[in-house]
């Protein structure tokens, strides 16, 4: 399941299609991303670097860039809890610009910023679930 966590495999689980990647490829640390997604009637672009990989511990971080100036650190992470149950876990922290610009984006986005990250987790716990059923495994 590590694969959903690669930034070509982004658009099976969010809200948005996913542009350029470079390098292309698998996952590397500094890969980066132009993700389009639309939200507000207009269609935004943000940037995403690929921060960190823990392949051990099977958890990524990511940096969004998006063009107002809002910065959100993410880490995805899954955990098999049995040899056939799997948790998925998703962090973000947003950092907005200091002064009146931040102040602003944070009343405009308000509400949005709870509900979209809670829809793109909800979406990925889908998305293992049904790779985990085709080999036999659940998710949680």
């Amino acid at each position: 399941m590590l694969s959903l966590l690669e930034l070509h495999n982004f658009g099976k689980w969010i809200d948005g299609k996913v542009g350029k990647i470079h390098p292309e490829g698998q996952i590397v640390v500094g890969q980066e991303a132009i993700i389009s997604a639309e939200a507000f009637m207009l269609t935004w672009k943000v940037r995403i670097k690929v921060i960190s990989i823990d392949k051990a511990n099977h958890r990524i971080r990511y940096n969004i860039f998006d063009p107002f100036g809002l910065k959100n650190e993410e880490e995805l992470q899954y955990s098999r809890l049995t040899k056939t149950i799997c948790e998925v876990r998703y962090n973000y922290n947003f950092i907005f610009q200091d002064g009146i610009k931040g102040f602003i984006l944070k009343i405009i986005l308000g509400r949005k910023m709870i509900e979209t990250p809670s829809d793109s987790i909800k979406r990925l716990k889908a998305k293992a679930k049904s790779e985990y059923r085709q080999y036999g495994y659940n998710a949680s």
